[in-house]
């Protein structure tokens, strides 16, 4: 995302980036051609624009990189208030909605909480449904962070 929104917002801080990284790097060129002793008004001049471009070009990094710190937070906030929103509207929108309904005496101790808030007893209800999702999610993906962890080490 953050390079789609770099395009379309900062085309030209971006453009007039690159460019003061390419003359950086032909002055720099410039500069290991020149002899210090041999020409030192050129060398210098040399060094000036170079030391001028270097600034230049540090003040738009860091324009770029709190824009970009300010995008991604902008949009994690965006995305977590959208996916807790959608949950909390389908968590109240439902609540009373059985997702499916349990076999007969399967489960007798725990049907009240599984049927949680107002869905029929002998069902599982939505809001149950969901903690239980995503408890499942959650623990997949730490076992598989975990799992290519082991392999990244294994392989250095």
């Amino acid at each position: 995302l953050w390079q789609l929104y770099r395009r379309v917002s900062y085309g030209a801080e971006v453009q007039k980036q690159q460019k003061l990284k390419q003359d950086i790097v032909a002055l720099k060129t410039e500069l290991r051609q020149t002899t210090a002793q041999d020409e030192f008004a050129k060398w210098a001049k040399l060094k000036r624009r170079l030391d001028k471009n270097i600034a230049a070009y540090d003040a738009h990094t860091s324009q770029v990189a709190f824009a970009k710190s300010a995008f991604e937070l902008k949009a994690t906030l965006g995305l977590r208030i959208g996916l807790y929103g959608l949950r909390t509207f389908l968590v109240l929108w439902y609540r009373a909605a059985p997702v499916f309904y349990l076999p007969d005496h399967w489960f007798d101790p725990v049907t009240g909480w599984l049927a949680y808030p107002l869905a029929p007893v002998g069902s599982v209800s939505v809001p149950v449904w969901m903690f239980v999702c995503h408890r499942v999610c959650r623990q997949t993906i730490q076992v598989a962070q975990k799992s290519v962890r082991r392999v990244v080490q294994v392989r250095e």
